[in-house]
C-alpha cells in the first residue's frame, strides 16, 4: 500500500490479493473522490447506479454520494483512491455536478500516466514535496479529462428501479422530516420492503442512511457560515442534543468547530 494523508488530501494505491466483501464498507463523505480501477472483478455502487468496472475505468464520486465496491470474485484487486475537498481545484476544472461519473482512460494516455507519476512521487519524495506534487498532478488530471483525455464509458445500471427513485427523493428532501413510514406511504410500499431493500442493496438501515445524508448537508451549511443550531433546524433535525451527538459521531468534530478554511 502506498498512501499520503495530509492537509485535506488522501491518496492511496492499494493491492488486495484475495478480496472479501466483508473488508469493504459502504460510506459517504463531504469530499470529492477519484477512484481509478486497475485490476479486479468488481462492480461499484455510486448512489443509485451500478458500474461494472473495466481496467482503466475512472470514477468521479461527488460529495455526499453513497458508494462502495461489490466484490464479484477473489481476483487480485488493484485501485487508486484520491479524496480531496472542492477548494483543492479551480472550479473551472471540476466537471459539471450532473456530468458523468465514469470515464474510460486510454491505458497510455496522459491521465493514466499521471496516476503513475503520483505513486512515484509519494515513494520518492518527502511528505511536503509529495503533497505539492499530488496537488499539481490532480489539477493536471482534471485538465486532461476536460480537454482531451476522457472517454465516457457505457451507461450504468440502476441499483434497483424503485430504490433509485427513493434515493433521489431523499436527496431532494433533506430539509424535510423523512422517515420510514413517510417514504413507504409516498412510494406505496410496505415499511418491511423498504427496510429489506436498503439492507440488501446498500447494506445500511433506512434511518441511518437518511441521518448521514442530513449530517453531511448540515456540514455544508455550517461550512458556508450557517450557525449549527440553524443548520440542524434546516435539516429537520430539531433536537440539537441528538444532532450534536450524531455530528460528532459521524464526522469526529463538534459542529461549532467545523470550519474549513
Amino acid at each position: 500500500m502506498i498512501k499520503i494523508n495530509t492537509d485535506g488530501i488522501y491518496f492511496e494505491y492499494k493491492e488486495t490479493l484475495a478480496p472479501e466483501q466483508k473488508s469493504f464498507f459502504p460510506h459517504l463523505h463531504s469530499d470529492y473522490e477519484l477512484f481509478y480501477f486497475t485490476e479486479g472483478d468488481v462492480e461499484y455502487i455510486v448512489g443509485e447506479s451500478v458500474y461494472r468496472l473495466q481496467k482503466n475505468d475512472l470514477l468521479l464520486i461527488r460529495p455526499s454520494v453513497y458508494h462502495y465496491p461489490r466484490i464479484l470474485s477473489q481476483k487480485k484487486y488493484i485501485r487508486t483512491i484520491v479524496n480531496f475537498p472542492k477548494e483543492f481545484l479551480a472550479d473551472a476544472r471540476l466537471p459539471d455536478e450532473n456530468g458523468p461519473v465514469r470515464f474510460r482512460l486510454p491505458p497510455s494516455g496522459n491521465a493514466a500516466n499521471l496516476f503513475k507519476c503520483a505513486i512515484d512521487a509519494i515513494e520518492r519524495f518527502p511528505e511536503t514535496e509529495a503533497f505539492s506534487a499530488i496537488r499539481h498532478i490532480l489539477n493536471l488530471i482534471f485538465l486532461y479529462l476536460k480537454f482531451d483525455d476522457r472517454q465516457e464509458a457505457d451507461p450504468s445500471d440502476a441499483i434497483h428501479p424503485l430504490l433509485s427513485d427513493i434515493l433521489r427523493y431523499i436527496d431532494e428532501n433533506l430539509r424535510s422530516p423523512l422517515n420510514v413510514r413517510e417514504l413507504s406511504d409516498k412510494f406505496f410500499i410496505s415499511p418491511s420492503w423498504l427496510t429489506h431493500a436498503f439492507q440488501k442493496h446498500l447494506h445500511i438501515g433506512v434511518m441511518q442512511y437518511i441521518t448521514r445524508k442530513k449530517i453531511l448537508y448540515a456540514q455544508s451549511l455550517i461550512r458556508s457560515g450557517t450557525p449549527p443550531t440553524e443548520a440542524a433546524k434546516t435539516c429537520a433535525l430539531d433536537n440539537y442534543s441528538t444532532f450534536y451527538r450524531q455530528y460528532k459521531r459521524y464526522l469526529g468534530i463538534q459542529p461549532k468547530n467545523d470550519r474549513r478554511q
